[in-house]
């Protein structure tokens, strides 16, 4: 008779992901916080592995240095159009992929050239994962140490 028998100190397995990026970490996208006069803006990216309907972003906000640009300044830019964010729960047939960034900006003087501690929070509806409660909505939100810019990193290029 064979007998199997649990060690005394069993070995600690690692998670899959401990010490790894997952998508969540992604959330905003680096170097992106960018001043054009008296407007700032941060680029957001996904933290889903699949496209969403524009319809699922609930809500974005951000804040850099604990403060909040006016409700009513916040546009959100999604595929080359900015909108309201009111705007995105019409947009059914419109995606957001996981390759593309998500431009949240509003009215907030930052000085350029230095460092500042962004915040964003999302808000997004999964409609394929629909539990007892109804559709899963992920509410993420992460702070980064930016440098801000007076430009995108990627125009500064061309």
């Amino acid at each position: 008779m064979t007998r199997i028998t649990k060690p005394a100190h069993p070995k600690r397995i690692r998670a899959p992901l401990e010490g790894k990026a997952v998508i969540s970490d992604r959330l905003i996208e680096e170097n992106s916080l960018v001043v054009d006069g008296g407007r700032t803006s941060v680029d957001v990216r996904i933290p889903w592995y699949r496209a969403v309907p524009a319809s699922c972003i609930a809500d974005v906000s951000f804040t850099v240095d604990g403060r909040t640009p006016p409700a009513g300044s916040v546009r959100v830019e999604l595929n080359g159009t900015e909108r309201r964010l009111d705007e995105f729960a019409a947009l059914v047939e419109e995606q957001w992929f996981p390759t593309d960034a998500l431009t949240v900006s509003g009215d907030l003087e930052v000085e350029s050239g230095t460092e500042h501690l962004v915040s964003v929070e999302l808000k997004l509806f999964i409609p394929y994962i629909v539990t007892a409660h109804g559709v899963l909505m992920i509410d993420e939100r992460k702070e980064m140490r930016m440098t801000a810019n007076s430009v995108r990193p990627t125009e500064a290029v061309r």
